[in-house]
This record gives C-alpha cells, structure tokens and sequence, in this order.
C-alpha cells in the first residue's frame, strides 16, 4: 500500500481501455490527514487494485457528523495508455473541468456526466463485496 498527497483532487486508475477517475475535495495547506499526512492510498495484488481518498482528520462531538464526498467518472475506448505522454493526451482532456466540490454541493444537475459504479461486477472474485 502506498499513500501520497494529491493536489490536483483526483486520482485515476487504468485497466485495459477504461479509466475510472476518482475526484474529491481539496483543502487548504495544512489540512491534517490519517495516515501519514495521506489524502489518496492505492494498494495492488495480483486479484485487483483499491484506489481510496481521505478526508481530513477532524474531532467529532456527538450528534455532529462530517462527509467526505467522492465523485466518479468512467472513461471507456481508450487506446493503450503506456506513458505519461500518453495520459496527458488521452485521459486529462476528459477530465471534468474546474470541478468545485464545496460551491456545487448542492446541484445535482453539476454531476450528470458522473456514472455509478456497480460493485456486483467490480471483478471476478465471487466473494467480492466490493470492498476494493
């Protein structure tokens, strides 16, 4: 498992001719985050890779509650991706732009291009609960 800081508030994952780009919140310098001061964590086997993002440390009192929010975009019929070269030419110009997470929490409408996961088919392990 490995675990870095991602600036730009996503993070990608290639298999074959998709990309699933996870996107998330950034928040200010010197933000806390668990594990190591991480907010994104990939850990790889030979079954499946897990890609995750992490809110930011924070000290909860009953009755409150806080949310960290994911949004999801699959990219399909992408040429072979082998380079960095390559993601820049083929994946980032199908990014979604400008994504502000905190100013469109409200509408829906912003996120229409965002498809759902379904985790019954996420791989091939027949005991998968979607964990990964």
């Amino acid at each position: 498992k490995i675990g870095f800081n991602a600036q730009r508030g996503w993070i990608a994952y290639l298999l074959k001719d998709k990309a699933l780009i996870k996107y998330f919140d950034i928040y200010e310098d010197g933000t806390e985050y668990p594990d190591y001061n991480c907010n994104v964590a990939s850990y790889s086997c030979e079954q499946f890779c897990e890609i995750e993002t992490l809110g930011p440390l924070d000290i909860v009192l009953p009755g409150e509650s806080v949310e960290h929010n994911e949004y999801w975009q699959i990219i399909s019929g992408l040429p072979e991706i082998s380079s960095e070269e390559d993601f820049k030419e083929h994946v980032e110009p199908q990014l979604i732009d400008n994504l502000n997470l905190e100013e469109n929490d409200d509408d829906d409408d912003d996120y229409d291009d965002y498809q759902s996961f379904d985790y019954d088919s996420c791989c091939e392990d027949p005991h998968c609960q979607g964990e990964h």
